[in-house]
C-alpha cells in the first residue's frame, strides 16, 4: 500500500488499539508509539504512510492548531553520517601521500 496519508481528528483508545475518528465519520487504526499513547484523547493531525486496510504507520503526529513537529535526525543517525564523512576524509589523505 504505501501511500502518504495526512489527516486530522480525535485520537482514542479502543480494543484494538490507538484509533484515529475522522470527522465525516471513518477512523484509521494507528500503530502504538509513545508519541501516539501521550495523545489519545487529542484532537490530532497526523502524517505517515497506509500500511493497510485502514492502518496507518504514522511518522508524525501533533496536536491539531499547534505548529507541525519538524523531522529529526536522532543521535545514532548522526554519528554514523559523521564517521561516514570523517572515514572518507582520512582515506582521501591517506591516498593522496
Amino acid at each position: 500500500m504505501s501511500q502518504p496519508v495526512r489527516e486530522t481528528g480525535l485520537l482514542v483508545d479502543s480494543a484494538q488499539g490507538p484509533q484515529l475518528k475522522l470527522p465525516g465519520g471513518g477512523n484509521w487504526q494507528i500503530e502504538p508509539s509513545r508519541a501516539v499513547n501521550r495523545l489519545i484523547g487529542e484532537r490530532v493531525t497526523l502524517e505517515g504512510t497506509r500500511s493497510g486496510f485502514n492502518d496507518i504507520a504514522c511518522q508524525r503526529i501533533w496536536k491539531e492548531g499547534t505548529e507541525r513537529p519538524r523531522f529529526e535526525i536522532g543521535l545514532v543517525e548522526k554519528w554514523t553520517v559523521s564517521t561516514f564523512v570523517a572515514s572518507s576524509l582520512i582515506l582521501a589523505v591517506v591516498g593522496y601521500f
